[in-house]
């Protein structure tokens, strides 16, 4: 088991789909190249002007030094007497695309803030929440946390110390915390902030978390490289006492995508690693809302000042967190513009506007259902879909897990594992579990739709029984 854990703990994830690293992709995501370019343009600005460029709206900062949580007014900047800093292995995450997105990535380099001492050794983890206003990505958030080995910058009153470690001996403590101003209490806020209190007590009740539905990308607070969490991976604690506090949520698009800011602090011991006691840790976390419940889409975990995280990584170059190469063209994403296709198809169906829904899907597109080898037109099914929702009062789409897989020869297959509920006309309910298989051609529509379904439970109106 604990040969498991600290392999699953130094593994570096593959970001693939709609993640792009370093530069930008001339890709499927507009969302993705332009925060791509806006990030090295944000660092050569820096560099050139010495202070860091301004923003539209105002910023909430986890620093790297693992201070608390700030937060600046709309157009203020951090000046600096050096600043040799270039971001690497930047992964960009759409969470509505053209309107807000995540970036995760590293930076490294030297850096001086105005009037602190000099830090020759700054390499850290970043984590940006970007929205777009008024036609300019801008960032709302940021998440930074030295990489293990490396330094951050100096807390506030270290001034040309001769010693970093002077710096190491400020304790930040969420006691201490004075709360920045709040975004305004909304629906999207009241929800995730009872996700995030509901998942905690979860895991001190079961000893036990999971990434959920999707899984996610990660920096944990070892200091480590990023991770993608599987959905179906499970860590589990000997002890788990650990609470949130002083949750802020920040919605990026009312209703569809949010990032939470916050402390997590307490005990905790993973099954075969050692015991945390001074477990304090400053959280963010990315959102999203999809067939109505909100999903994790990032997280960024790092120590307050003082503090423990939970530390297993070694140390090593950022050169090696880089994703590594598939062998052939094969790849596997939970994210990506072929995905989104599916989301975007399954909404039209369940809302039945199936002839929306058609024209995902190539003019030559087949089907098969609970059958193999022969295949029909595309076509029959909608008329199947049409004559289904004459019959239906109701119809949910109530849990939905989603990946991509990209075969040796380049082929991209997307595969999902739904639960549908319906109500019929005549009062009859039904729940259903749907296994679909759809492959995308080199024009983002479907060729082919394969699903399996126990048509058993499905009353005799049900057009899919026939």
């Amino acid at each position: 088991m604990r040969a498991a854990l600290l392999t699953l703990v130094t593994s570096i994830a593959l970001a693939a789909g709609s993640i792009a690293q370093d530069t930008p992709t001339g890709g499927a995501s507009s969302t993705v190249d332009e925060i791509t370019a806006r990030i090295h343009a944000n660092y050569a600005q820096s560099r050139m002007a010495l202070k860091s460029p301004s923003h539209a709206v105002g910023e909430y900062l986890f620093a790297s030094n693992g201070a608390l949580l700030e937060h600046s007014a709309a157009g203020a900047t951090r000046e600096f007497d050096l600043c040799d800093l270039k971001p690497k292995h930047i992964h960009v995450v759409p969470l509505v695309e053209g309107k807000a997105a995540v970036a995760m990535y590293y930076a490294e380099g030297s850096i001086q803030l105005k009037g602190r001492q000099m830090i020759r050794d700054y390499g850290t983890r970043a984590s940006q929440t970007y929205v777009k206003v008024n036609g300019e990505w801008q960032c709302r958030t940021e998440h930074y946390s030295a990489m293990t080995g490396a330094s951050g910058v100096v807390a506030k009153g270290v001034v040309n110390s001769d010693s970093q470690g002077d710096a190491s001996k400020v304790r930040a403590s969420a006691r201490d915390a004075s709360v920045p101003p709040a975004p305004m209490e909304t629906e999207t806020t009241r929800e995730i902030k009872a996700l995030i209190f509901n998942e905690h007590a979860r895991s001190r009740a079961n000893l036990r978390t999971r990434p959920g539905a999707t899984g996610h990308l990660v920096f944990h607070s070892d200091g480590g490289f990023m991770q993608r969490k599987d959905p179906l991976e499970v860590l589990e604690f000997d002890i788990y006492n650990v609470n949130p506090t002083h949750i802020q949520v920040v919605p990026l698009v009312e209703g569809k995508a949010a990032v939470a800011m916050y402390y997590s602090t307490g005990s905790m011991k993973m099954k075969g690693f050692s015991m945390t006691g001074n477990y304090r840790v400053r959280v963010s976390q990315t959102f999203v809302k999809e067939f109505g419940r909100w999903k994790r889409q990032t997280a960024h975990w790092s120590p307050m000042q003082g503090a423990e995280g939970f530390n297993t990584v070694p140390l090593v170059s950022t050169d090696q967190a880089a994703a590594p190469k598939a062998s052939g063209n094969r790849g596997h994403t939970k994210t990506g513009p072929e995905i989104d296709l599916a989301k975007h198809a399954l909404g039209l169906y369940v809302a039945g506007d199936i002839d929306a829904w058609r024209a995902c899907f190539s003019g030559n597109a087949t089907f098969g259902h609970n059958r193999w080898g022969t295949n029909r037109p595309i076509g029959e099914l909608a008329k199947i879909h049409k004559a289904f929702h004459e019959q239906v009062e109701d119809l949910k789409l109530t849990l939905a897990n989603f990946e991509m897989v990209t075969v040796a020869n380049g082929n991209r297959h997307v595969h999902a594992w739904l639960t549908f509920h319906t109500e019929y006309k005549s009062g009859e309910k039904d729940e259903t579990v749907v296994f679909v298989s759809w492959g995308v051609n080199g024009n983002n529509k479907f060729w082919y739709e394969n699903a399996i379904y126990d048509t058993a439970g499905m009353p005799d109106v049900a057009p899919y029984k026939k």
